[in-house]
């Protein structure tokens, strides 16, 4: 239940200042019964003697912090509804005119996140053990090698640092931290995080390009993100570690199985149900 409240945050985000409050109840009814539940079974429900388990699961898929059960899915549905409802009034003839307004405030909610982050990795180990201080260990340091990588990122290449994008990208290395920091080394959570913030101010400037308002930057973020973890720990991650035994090309195999069906299903269910409800109420 917490996880879902945080996805449907996700996409509130994205859509910021375009929605009622009616329609957003509506939107978080259709990711609370027809795509979330679904994509939690596959992902995380191990079965019993009685009931079968999710197909990801029982195929070894790993997420432990939901780097694609939450974030990516979120970030699916955030475009889903991004691609009807549209960019906001004078968002792209007046660029500067809705530039975060209020950067410490913003700085401050990013930072909380970092502190909450550790209780959202370290938690999903379900106990307290040296597993638990790899998780929280690796969780930090692939969230500050992110934001050293994309201030060091924007110097080179721009010579002037956005605060905005060193936050997503800040909070990008933090969601692919979530896929599999129980199986990685310092070092490699390092790698993880640098390649994240390239591809997060990456996806930034394509969504600029392409005119897609997202207003928090949730497709970077938390889609781009979540998919970089889920696909980084496949081929970075210690193998003896993990629950079911796979070889390296298998837990690739899987890895990019479980990406391909939660994209599938969030962004199809929700591209279908969204434009039904735009035409009986626009959103």
């Amino acid at each position: 239940m917490g996880f879902f409240c945080i996805a449907t945050t996700f996409v509130s985000g994205a859509i910021a200042e375009r929605i009622s409050l009616k329609n957003y109840l509506l939107l978080v009814s259709v990711i609370g019964t027809l795509i979330y539940p679904v994509i939690a079974h596959w992902c995380w429900n191990a079965g019993s003697d009685s009931l079968p388990g999710g197909w990801l699961y029982q195929r070894g898929f790993v997420d432990l912090a939901v780097s694609t059960a939450v974030h990516s899915m979120g970030g699916w549905v955030a475009l889903a509804a991004l691609k009807i409802i549209g960019p906001r009034h004078g968002r792209y003839d007046r660029p500067n005119m809705l530039s975060c307004y209020n950067v410490p405030m913003a700085i401050l909610g990013a930072m909380i996140l970092f502190v909450g982050w550790l209780g959202f990795n370290g938690g999903s180990t379900r106990e307290l053990s040296s597993t638990t201080l790899i998780v929280l260990a690796n969780t930090l340091v692939t969230g500050a090698s992110s934001l050293v990588t994309a201030y060091l990122l924007q110097l080179i290449q721009r010579k002037t640092i956005s605060v905005e994008n060193l936050i997503t990208a800040f909070l990008g290395g933090l969601v692919a931290s979530t896929a599999g920091s129980h199986l990685l080394t310092l070092p490699l959570s390092a790698l993880i995080g640098a390649g994240g913030a390239f591809l997060i101010l990456a996806s930034i400037d394509l969504l600029q390009k392409y005119q897609i308002d997202d207003a928090v930057y949730v497709i970077p973020c938390h889609l781009v993100g979540g998919l970089w973890g889920a696909l980084s720990v496949a081929f970075l991650g210690d193998l003896n570690l993990l629950a079911i035994p796979l070889s390296r090309a298998d837990f690739i195999l899987i890895q990019i199985q479980g990406i391909a069906a939660v994209g599938a299903w969030s962004f199809g269910v929700s591209t279908i149900v969204f434009r039904l409800l735009n035409k009986l109420s626009p959103l």
